[in-house]
């Protein structure tokens, strides 16, 4: 049986598209602490959201200064939600396992 608790960080892979995909033990606690937890949810929505704009942005053929300033702050903010939602799971890490 895999031990949630033993996971000490978030160690994000490449996913086939391109995207960013979460260990599975993260998944896991992120779908169990997600109906219980208002900010881990606020954070996780925020993160797919800013994926989708992010792609969106990268999709274009060519990028305004707008647009490329727009790219490097919802990069920043996707960055610091995970880094926030990493916290978090530390926290339930800890909690599972002590049981």
């Amino acid at each position: 049986m895999f031990d949630i608790g033993s996971v000490t960080s978030v160690r994000w892979i490449l996913h086939e598209q391109e995207g960013v995909s979460m260990e599975l033990a993260d998944r896991l606690l992120v779908e169990r602490f997600v109906p219980i937890n208002s900010e881990l949810r606020e954070l996780v929505e925020a993160h797919h959201r800013y994926e989708k704009d992010i792609d969106t942005l990268k999709e274009r053929p060519w990028l305004t200064p707008f647009d490329r300033q727009s790219l490097r702050v919802l990069k920043k903010r996707k960055l610091r939600g995970r880094d926030r939602i990493e916290e978090i799971l530390r926290g339930y890490r800890l909690e599972v396992a002590r049981g």
